[in-house]
């Protein structure tokens, strides 16, 4: 909606984090060109295998690359550029998050809008984060996530470290993949510092 309604049209996008390209292919059937980037050559290629099922006219409006968001340079500016899902906490460092609002800046044309959302400080700090666990299945398998955070107080960082635990129904053989995700929380104090440095101006900010 705030891509609708702020008074531009927005048609170029730059999505910074793109995963498997889900929300990308859902920008371009509204109509948008997304270029997605991704870390991950495993999330490029599943981007591109949804981008390569799609229709040609959705299919011209979608590319994707494997590239660290914090260095990526382009000469192509954006009326909009997208960090959605956490991206900007992943970036723990200041260096990092510097780096993350350095991009921006570059590749944003002027009165576009820079989109992204993080864990915000005083609530994780208010309800601290909490063990939890999920379990889904199918015909084939079961699988139980656990989840097991650990706050960092001096660091403003939770590391969420996952169990998951993966059963063939068939052979009964489980096999356990665990990852640890460290993830910063920010301040909006912080925030503007950031913003202001690389030439941006505050918007707007609301509750997920």
């Amino acid at each position: 909606n705030h891509l609708k309604t702020n008074g531009t049209k927005h048609k170029k996008i730059l999505e910074l984090g793109c995963g498997s390209g889900e929300h990308a292919l859902r920008f371009a059937n509204s109509g948008y060109s997304v270029l997605g980037l991704d870390i991950s050559d495993e999330m490029i290629r599943l981007a591109n295998k949804r981008r390569d099922e799609a229709s040609d006219y959705i299919q011209a409006k979608l590319e994707y690359i494997c590239h660290d968001v914090r260095s990526f340079r382009t000469p192509r500016r954006f009326d909009c550029i997208l960090a959605l899902f956490h991206v900007a906490s992943y970036q723990t460092k200041n260096d990092d998050l510097d780096q993350l609002f350095a991009t921006s800046a570059a590749h944003l044309e002027k009165g576009g809008k820079f989109i992204f959302d993080f864990w915000y400080g005083p609530a994780v700090l208010h309800k601290k984060p909490e063990n939890r666990q999920k379990e889904v299945e199918n015909e084939h398998i079961s699988v139980l996530r656990k989840c097991r955070p650990e706050l960092t107080v001096n660091e403003n960082r939770v590391d969420v470290n996952y169990d998951i635990m993966v059963t063939s129904k068939s052979s009964m053989e489980t096999e356990i993949i665990r990852e640890v995700h460290p993830m910063r929380y920010l301040f909006l104090p912080e925030i503007d510092f950031y913003l202001k440095r690389h030439g941006f101006t505050s918007w707007h900010a609301e509750e997920w």
